[in-house]
């Protein structure tokens, strides 16, 4: 279930460090686990979620 506009909201403003993912990406995997590693707190932007989702990080990246 994706979450809702005004929950991705909240969670993106507060976050300093937002990770873009999927669940099939290698990538995003390592760079959670080198953040983990750091000890850095990320927020996690499943973008496989919704069309949505995905078209904002398009227009942002």
């Amino acid at each position: 279930m994706a979450p809702s506009q005004s929950d991705l909201s909240a969670t993106l403003s507060k976050a300093q460090i937002v990770v873009c993912t999927t669940p099939a990406c290698p990538y995003c995997k390592r760079a959670k686990a080198a953040l983990a590693d750091a000890g850095y707190a990320y927020a996690e932007l499943d973008v496989s979620q919704s069309e949505a989702i995905r078209s904002a990080v398009q227009h942002t990246n």
